[in-house]
């Protein structure tokens, strides 16, 4: 495969040294290394408005969850004092929230994927996508967003429930 592009890529070399116009526009030209630091530029400046974006998220989710732990502290004292165990409380926090992870991913699917298609379309090499990329993603952000509130509704699971109902 590599021997194919570099065979590809001298015959152009060679046949612009010639002054034969093989490529119309761009392509394989002398422009690429340009191009090329315009993408990775680019690429690097998506990657850190992602992670500062993945940050934000990461704290809004959890607040709103220490937020939500904190209006149900009553609530948890008592399904604790009658017998509810740990599991199932973690599930009761921590459903809410990662059902509306997963609303906003199936909502981010359509906009993702047609984006990713319109850039793509500039390429002359370019990948197709597939499902299994946006499953993978879904599945990290769910990941993601559990490791979030996980941690909240564990504390909040594991509180004394004397602690939580003796000011009610």
């Amino acid at each position: 495969m590599a021997y194919a592009f570099l065979y590809t890529y001298a015959s152009f070399d060679f046949a612009e040294t010639m002054g034969l116009n093989l490529l119309q526009g761009r392509g394989l030209s002398r422009d690429r290394p340009r191009d090329s630091l315009a993408e990775q530029q680019t690429g690097r400046l998506i990657g850190f408005f992602t992670g500062l974006a993945l940050l934000i998220a990461c704290a809004g989710l959890f607040a709103l969850a220490t937020f939500l732990a904190e209006q149900r502290t009553k609530e948890i004292g008592i399904r604790k004092v009658l017998g509810a165990s740990i599991p199932s409380l973690f599930v009761l926090l921590t459903g809410d929230l990662l059902k509306l992870v997963a609303l906003a991913f199936l909502a981010a699917v359509p906009l993702a994927y047609f984006s990713a298609t319109r850039w793509l379309e500039h390429f002359a090499y370019r990948i197709d996508l597939s499902v299994w990329m946006f499953l993978f993603a879904g599945v990290l952000a769910l990941l993601v967003a559990f490791a979030t509130v996980g941690y909240q509704a564990t504390r909040a699971a594991l509180a004394d429930p004397v602690q939580s109902l003796r000011y009610e």
